[in-house]
């Protein structure tokens, strides 16, 4: 495997291989890349981005708990999952999906779209064909406020543009 054959993406990496492009992602691997990029960096305010993300966790069980001790806290719960599963379901509908791998020959587009700064994340949207139906595969990338996002990026884009895609 060559050097211009794999990026990193939010929440771990990608790699292309002679027929496919594999993803090795984790939940594990997006918060040690966080650890790194965030509260290891030389920047207080990546650091105070960081501090504030990890006290999300705490605070949001906190609210949980404290609407569910409230008269009807089970059904507003039961509302703001149903709502998540929702948005879930809308970007089913929609052809996305998460697989591991991605055969090249069945990769039809890939879009790169640079998201609104502090929103939304650059990303990369894989759209395939499999069994006679369109899908796609979106590719968040690191962020670019970290110290080293803005040249992952630049790496993800030099690798996709090597293979044809962009």
């Amino acid at each position: 495997m060559s050097s211009i054959d794999s990026f990193s993406t939010k929440r771990g990496s990608a790699t292309f291989k002679k027929d496919r492009i594999e993803f090795s992602e984790s939940t594990i691997r997006y918060y040690k890349s966080m650890y790194k990029e965030y509260w290891k960096s030389d920047s207080t305010w990546l650091k105070t981005m960081f501090a504030l993300i990890v006290l999300s966790f705490p605070s949001a069980f906190y609210a949980i708990f404290t609407v569910l001790s409230m008269d009807n806290g089970y059904l507003i719960i039961a509302s703001m999952f149903g709502f998540l599963a929702l948005l879930f379901t809308i970007q089913y509908a929609r052809g996305f999906r998460s697989p591991d791998r991605i055969e090249l020959n069945r990769i039809e587009n890939v879009s790169y779209i640079e998201g609104t700064t502090p929103i939304t994340r650059p990303r990369f949207i894989i759209e395939y064909g499999k069994n006679g139906s369109t899908y796609k595969r979106r590719v968040n990338m690191p962020s670019t406020y970290t110290e080293s996002g803005e040249e992952k990026l630049e790496r993800a884009k030099d690798v996709f543009k090597q293979h044809g895609f962009l």
